[in-house]
């Protein structure tokens, strides 16, 4: 017989922006009704520009993160962009399903995460190739395709 694991009860939306704040206290986030909004700027490394970044978290589902400032799609000159999900304010595109869980703290995993997918982000811009890894969104492919690192 397998041995049963305690289940991991989730995180609620104070305890999440109570450790953004702590550890990001330049950032500005609130709580309505059962959302938690979270906006900061990011700046993925020392020779980047800064991104004005929003998160959205409801109980019971994912976070999404949004670049609000500079828009990706100025950016990109409208070309497609790699890791985007196709909805309003293209969401990016972070993890697999199974690696984030609510019982996880949005500020160490999905903050630095953003940070990281704008880091591979600004690469594509100047070498056209994405080297983020991932799974290819692309709608008009009979199917996704991983896209793996060839280091």
């Amino acid at each position: 017989m397998r041995p049963r694991w305690p289940k991991i009860p989730p995180l609620n939306i104070a305890h999440q922006l109570c450790d953004l704040d702590r550890l990001y206290p330049d950032g500005n986030g609130r709580i309505i009704r059962d959302r938690l909004v979270w906006q900061k700027k990011l700046k993925p490394s020392a020779f980047s520009r800064e991104y004005l970044v929003q998160i959205d978290y409801r109980t019971g589902h994912f976070p999404e993160a949004r670049v609000l400032q500079p828009t990706i799609r100025e950016l990109a000159n409208n070309q497609k962009i790699p890791h985007v999900f196709n909805d309003v304010g293209d969401p990016l595109c972070l993890f697999y399903a199974p690696e984030w869980n609510s019982s996880m703290l949005i500020a160490r995993t999905i903050v630095p995460w953003t940070c990281e997918w704008l880091f591979h982000f600004e690469a594509w811009l100047f070498t056209g190739r994405w080297d983020g890894g991932g799974i290819n969104h692309d709608p008009e492919s009979q199917n996704a395709q991983m896209i793996t690192n060839h280091n």
